[in-house]
């Protein structure tokens, strides 16, 4: 039987579509086009730099940024289509970042303390017993000396304000000794604020601590004392049991006793799932996780433990997912793939040969998502 293009073919209770010259166009994509059909701002699109490459409509997979280049897969495939850019075919994406300069130890050492400043309140309650009713920036910048500034500055506000106080920590992975540094600090805050200031220096290095364990400077009518964390001697379970995913993961820094680092990791990852369940959450804190796993050498466990975890996410049954197409909003997950079918619709609507069937078969969308785009845009539905 020959088919023609006036047949309507169904298999399995589902629409086949008939296409005669399946297209796929491999194209490295410069800067400075966005990744779209067409654009109501007249900007330039990938589809205008292959205009002469095929008479086929085709449609990106996936999204790059306007301001990014690289390789991007143009086809008229819908069930390629499909499979590449819904989430749950878990299809891997790999970005490459090119720098203007080699990465040091110091550059990482940044990053490492950007991760980690998020999770020192959660830390100081866990070791130290503090609590902070309320914690507000000190946005002033305290130059130290011509190379230093003194950062990672708060203060600590009660209902009495008799009561408050500033709160510095200081993040080391070197064995120093910080005395003279905090004195100088002290004197400087003191200066400014007239109130109290709790200095703590949390030590993370991988080197044992000796010089940094000093925590008292006796001068002659001055004594300052501050409070010195070495986290490689607090015992797992101070952060491993807590209720709070930020707390427990900084069990990966403390003192695992006679238990394998294989154990450790995998119960970390356990407990944060049973506190987290969503994996959209847990991914933030295996990602800290993994970064805070460099210190103590265990990268390559800690990404052994993630990838094993027994996780199975489905997004079709994800209440965010499903209220994000309903809504037509861009909360939804993986923002960029909604971005994309939104503007393939469009151009699908305005080439007023796709009945709403056919766009929602190709596209994977809702019927509700594609007569939303045609409200919106005033776009009449082949129905």
């Amino acid at each position: 039987f020959k088919v023609s293009n006036a047949d309507e073919i169904i298999y399995n209770n589902k629409k086949v579509f008939v296409t005669k010259n399946l297209v796929y166009i491999l194209l490295n994509k410069p800067k400075d086009y966005i990744t779209t059909s067409d654009d109501p701002q007249g900007r330039k699109t990938v589809v205008q730099l292959i205009a002469t490459a095929t008479t086929e409509r085709v449609y990106p997979i996936g999204r790059l940024d306007r301001n990014t280049s690289g390789v991007l897969l143009m086809t008229n495939d819908g069930e390629l289509t499909q499979k590449l850019s819904h989430p749950s075919y878990e299809i891997t994406k790999i970005y490459e970042a090119k720098l203007d300069k080699p990465l040091t130890k110091a550059d990482f050492d940044k990053i490492l303390k950007e991760n980690f400043d998020e999770l020192v309140p959660h830390l100081l309650s866990a070791v130290l017993g503090l609590h902070f009713p309320k914690l507000e920036n000190i946005k002033d910048k305290h130059q130290i000396t011509l190379e230093r500034e003194m950062d990672n500055l708060k203060k600590v506000v009660h209902p009495d304000a008799a009561l408050d106080y500033g709160l510095h920590w200081e993040i080391q992975t070197n064995d120093e000794d910080m005395r003279a540094r905090n004195l100088l600090y002290f004197a400087i805050f003191y200066q400014k604020y007239k109130i109290p200031l709790k200095q703590i220096v949390i030590y993370i290095g991988n080197e044992p601590a000796r010089k940094i364990l000093n925590d008292t400077l006796d001068l002659e009518d001055i004594r300052l004392k501050f409070t010195v964390v070495d986290l490689k001697t607090i015992p797992k379970d101070v952060f491993l049991h807590s209720d709070k995913p930020e707390t427990v993961i900084l069990a990966i820094l403390s003192d695992f006793g006679s238990d394998k680092p294989e154990l450790v990791v995998r119960q970390i990852l356990q407990h944060l799932l049973q506190l987290i369940g969503r994996v959209p959450r847990l991914k933030k804190y295996q990602k800290q996780l993994h970064v805070l796993s460099r210190l103590r050498k265990l990268t390559t466990i800690t990404k052994n433990e993630i990838k094993n975890m027994p996780i199975h996410y489905e997004i079709e049954t994800d209440e965010l997912y499903l209220e994000g197409i309903e809504k037509g909003i861009e909360q939804g997950i993986e923002k960029g793939i909604l971005e994309t079918k939104t503007a393939s619709v469009v151009s699908m609507l305005k080439a007023r040969k796709y009945t709403i069937s056919d766009i929602v078969s190709i596209l994977d969308v809702t019927e509700h998502f594609v007569r939303n785009i045609a409200h919106q845009s005033g776009m009449p539905i082949l129905e």
